[in-house]
């Protein structure tokens, strides 16, 4: 699905579809991290970035 999005695409475009791709799979990570280690969401950390 992301190389059909993906094709033809400027670099540009490119460089924001992966950085959206890299956030969201922080955030995948996160969540499965804080399942594991059962912790809350850090809401305060990331409301200082």
């Amino acid at each position: 699905m992301i190389n059909d999005i993906a094709k033809d695409k400027p670099e540009h475009e490119l460089k924001r579809i992966e950085d959206i791709f890299v956030r969201t799979s922080y955030f995948e990570y996160m969540f499965w991290e804080m399942a594991e280690e059962v912790s809350m969401w850090p809401v305060k950390d990331l409301a200082k970035n």
